[in-house]
């Protein structure tokens, strides 16, 4: 799904010398513009348009990544492809591993809500996967991203089916007004019996989000927005105010210091 047959896509600028963040070693977090989700409280909301950011191939990519060249042989880092969704860009992936020096490694963050194919045609050059996951209940993550979770759950088998698995590291959010912490740790739990490297975190609100979704095409806000022990009943998934009247009442709470969902 690449913006035309050259291998030229967007990318919406890149972050270089990142440590252990996005992949095994020194980094740099190239993000792809383009993205069929629509994920409430998303960081990089910009990205779900695939006309954001500069057009450049993989040579002209390789141009600018290749200072940080010794820091990668260095410490077994490479680049990390984000976005955005980077699986469908895979003819610029295939292409820029073509030319990249073969002792860099490549990494792709990916919601894995992609055609078969799109999966398929990276799968030999790819060798670190980090994929946030957002819920594995389908009702859940229809809500969150405005999508179907099928297709990420039939890759996560193919992955699993492949012997992929042990490069794969999936990211479960404990998203508040979604889901609660101990359903992230189920879930977790649930794909490192299947034999994925996983890890939970707290997913803290952008502050900005109040504005961005004021005129949202849908309600989904949370009801309340309160720190939540383990054996608290849900959040909310749905307020039962207007969407007004739920922006006023996050706005109070996000300016209340709230101990351990925002620093």
């Amino acid at each position: 799904m690449d913006i035309d047959n050259d291998h030229t896509v967007r990318v919406a600028g890149i972050s270089r010398l990142r440590f252990e963040t996005d992949g095994p070693g020194i980094r740099t977090l190239v993000p792809l513009s383009g993205c069929r989700l629509d994920c409430a409280y998303c960081i990089n909301g910009n990205l779900r348009s695939f006309k954001v950011g500069s057009p450049c191939s993989p040579e002209e990519l390789l141009e600018q990544v290749k200072l940080d060249d010794f820091y990668f042989r260095a410490s077994g880092g490479g680049i990390t492809f984000g976005g955005g969704e980077p699986l469908l860009h895979g003819d610029f992936i295939r292409r820029f591993c073509e030319i990249c020096p073969q002792e860099w490694t490549v990494a792709v963050e990916t919601s894995l809500n992609v055609p078969r194919e799109d999966l398929q045609g990276v799968l030999e050059v790819v060798d670190h996967w980090i994929i946030d996951i957002k819920d594995l209940d389908s009702a859940r993550y229809l809500e969150y991203t405005g999508e179907s979770n099928d297709d990420v759950l039939s890759n996560l088998e193919f992955l699993r089916q492949l012997g992929v698995a042990p490069k794969v590291l999936v990211r479960v959010p404990w998203i508040r007004g979604l889901n609660t912490r101990k359903e992230a740790i189920l879930s977790a739990t649930h794909l490192a019996s299947q034999g994925f490297k996983t890890e939970t975190f707290d997913y803290l609100i952008p502050k900005d989000f109040l504005k961005k979704y004021s005129d949202h095409k849908c309600d989904f806000l949370p009801g309340s927005l309160v720190d939540l022990g383990d054996d608290k009943p849900d959040v909310p998934r749905k307020g039962s105010f207007s969407i007004h009247e739920q922006i006023k009442k996050l706005h109070e709470l996000l300016t209340t210091p709230l101990t351990g969902v925002y620093e």
